[in-house]
């Protein structure tokens, strides 16, 4: 079938695009490192974003497998949302790719047919993988994810995508209060790293720097 030979060829791609050389790993507090899985998310994302652009349904189920292949699931967490309007803080859901894909598919059988093979071989649950939370942050206002248990000895990652318009900021505490990594740059995304040296756990405080309200994506390992 025509469509799966698309399919393969576009995985493959993405996937030999998103392929890390071991000399390239980095360990900068701000910057992703190339072995990081958050990598293959970056690569499906912009995958995403063409699909949308291009109403492409088959850039987005390939995107879908890349994030799979990351590890991604939805995260249900709790978020302390602290501020002057945080009462109104609304509560979004974000559409799945594979959602945004059938959409666009408009019945076409042999794209609905991917579809469905893609929500079976999904994994479920989880594992070893990167957890995503959507939420919106108060005008001027904090969220505050607390008490997040990371392993001692790996490489902690969070990142935090805007997913409207604004500016934030990412701090990430350890129990003691102590900031062990922020990041304040004015872009759309914002990512922090670090190597716990003990069991212990962590608080992440989004901060919104302007009157309005910040809907956001954050995910960690």
């Amino acid at each position: 079938m025509v469509y799966d030979r698309v399919f393969g060829c576009l995985l493959a791609s993405f996937v030999a695009l998103s392929a890390p050389a071991a000399a390239q790993e980095s360990m900068e507090p701000n910057k992703i490192p190339a072995s990081s899985p958050f990598r293959l998310l970056d690569t499906a994302e912009l995958l995403a974003r063409y699909g949308r652009e291009t109403s492409n349904p088959l850039a987005l189920i390939v995107a879908t497998q890349l994030a799979d292949q990351a590890g991604l699931r939805t995260a249900n967490r709790t978020v302390e949302h602290e501020g002057s309007s945080a009462g109104e803080a609304p509560k979004p859901k974000e559409p799945s790719w594979l959602e945004e894909a059938a959409a666009l598919a408009k019945g076409d059988p042999a794209v609905l047919s991917l579809l469905d093979d893609v929500k079976a071989s999904a994994r479920k649950g989880l594992v070893q993988g990167l957890g995503a939370t959507v939420s919106s942050v108060p005008g001027s206002g904090n969220d505050w994810y607390r008490n997040l248990a990371f392993k001692a000895g790996e490489y902690a990652e969070a990142k935090v995508d805007i997913l409207n318009s604004g500016g934030i900021r990412l701090f990430i505490y350890d129990a003691s209060d102590n900031l062990v990594c922020k990041d304040s740059n004015t872009s759309a995304r914002h990512y922090c790293g670090w190597t716990p040296n003990a069991i212990d756990k962590f608080s992440i405080k989004i901060e919104n720097r302007g009157a309005s309200a910040v809907k956001y994506k954050l995910i960690t390992n």
